[in-house]
């Protein structure tokens, strides 16, 4: 074998820096098909893998913390309450309505007591024929706070049907009229291929709605109305109404970083949630999530502090039909928008790394492996490959998204990796034929 001599280039023979500038050659070519392939399924993907892994470790330091609520913790908002209407719905015997005289009764509690900011998470959309007193009482309940001139916000979750109008509201007329209640879409995304959910949706465009053109995301929403945000949103949404080419748009959220509105859909970095927000029964190591004395229900209505809180009000019983799948397990809905929401008024939105510094990189460490290739062998680079290089890059990965919100992801550079091994031994076999082809001719 031959003996390593030090990483020095002049002291590479000639055929070892020949196969070192071939490997460069090969790295700086898939460092562009990576580049390119972001955007696709493949991409979206790996850049999944890379998320989740990060995502499930934060949302287990979380829990291992122990109870947010007894304790400061840099990445849980302290303005966010949870009422879980679970139980109620369970002891109704799961009606086919949430109870809404319940429903009522916490509302009520909630502007009484001061909070900025109530997130329903329960669709109004039909009649409870069962219970119509029930309705009454509801509308009683937001009657009183329009009488009252109540600076308490509602965000009611309206639905959007296939040809974008605003599916119908029970209580449409007293939204239209009172202007602290306010219709926005609950919609999370889930990757397509996976189902799981990773994604919020900024805004949705409507048709046929003059008053409401588009909506907001209910939770980026209670996130600003909490902040007092209402005109700058205003003046943000005409300019959405009036552009004709999507573009991104800006606010900030008292002295935390800004957040950005991005134009699309389902951007694969600003519009990705991450959970802090853990209910029980979600990660199967530690059942008991963390949030404890933060989700409230009816029975415990007199003793909970409602003061200044963004309230978001749910039915997280899975005979709602409001469970999904997300990277840290299976959560209901409401606890979804929760972490939007955090996510959101602490200014967490994962950032787009440069496409610059992805791409010095991916060629940095695909430089390296050539390197490596063209001083050690085989089995040493499988091993340094699979232990090594990817303990130490996730490791770095890890802790400088932490520290940014920007993720370095070196997956594609890994994958880069594979393909460049695969080209080296392609090139060594068409190396080997020329020189068999050489010893054959006479």
């Amino acid at each position: 074998m031959k003996r390593f001599s030090g990483p020095s280039f002049k002291k590479l023979s000639r055929n070892e820096k020949i196969h070192f500038c071939i490997s460069i050659g090969i790295g700086i070519v898939i460092v562009i098909l990576l580049q390119l392939y972001e955007n696709t399924n493949f991409g979206e993907h790996t850049l999944n893998k890379a998320f989740d892994y990060i995502i499930v470790k934060e949302a287990v330091e979380s829990v291992r913390s122990g109870n947010i609520a007894a304790q400061k913790n840099k990445k849980v908002a302290e303005q966010i309450i949870f009422f879980d209407m679970g139980n109620a719905y369970e002891k109704r015997g799961n009606p086919l309505f949430t109870p809404r005289d319940e429903l009522a009764k916490i509302i009520e509690a909630a502007f009484r007591g001061g909070a900025k900011v109530i997130v329903l998470d329960i669709l109004l959309e039909d009649r409870d024929c069962c219970h119509p007193e029930h309705d009454r009482r509801l509308r009683g309940v937001f009657q009183q706070m329009i009488h009252r001139n109540v600076p308490t916000k509602i965000i009611f979750p309206v639905r959007l049907g296939s040809d974008g109008e605003i599916k119908k509201n029970l209580f449409k007329d007293l939204i239209e009229k009172h202007p602290n209640f306010y219709p926005a879409i609950p919609y999370i995304s889930a990757t397509v291929s996976d189902r799981i959910v990773r994604y919020w949706v900024p805004y949705e465009v409507t048709k046929g709605n003059d008053l409401a053109p588009f909506l907001w995301n209910a939770s980026f929403l209670g996130a600003a109305l909490a902040h007092g945000k209402e005109d700058e949103l205003r003046i943000i949404g005409q300019k959405i109404k009036g552009q004709k080419i999507p573009e991104a748009h800006f606010i900030k959220l008292s002295d935390t970083k800004e957040i950005e509105i991005s134009p699309h859909r389902e951007d694969l970095y600003r519009n990705r949630i991450r959970f802090f927000l853990i209910p029980e029964k979600t990660l199967s190591k530690y059942p008991g999530g963390n949030l404890f004395e933060l989700v409230g229900n009816v029975d415990e209505i007199d003793y909970v502090t409602f003061k200044d809180k963004v309230v978001i009000i749910g039915n997280g019983n899975p005979g709602a039909g409001d469970i999904h799948l997300t990277p840290v397990g299976s959560m209901p809905g409401m606890y979804i928008i929760g972490n939007v929401m955090n996510t959101i008024l602490l200014g967490l939105q994962p950032a787009h790394p440069s496409k610059v510094l992805n791409m010095l990189i991916e060629l940095a460490i695909i430089i390296i492996a050539a390197y490596i290739l063209s001083r050690f062998p085989p089995l040493i680079i499988k091993v340094l490959k699979s232990v090594v290089l990817i303990s130490v890059l996730s490791a770095i990965s890890y802790y400088y998204f932490i520290k940014t919100g920007v993720l370095l992801n070196f997956t594609f550079a890994v994958v880069g990796m594979g393909f460049h091994d695969m080209a080296m031994s392609v090139e060594k076999v068409l190396i080997k034929k020329k020189k068999d082809g050489k010893e054959e001719d006479p």
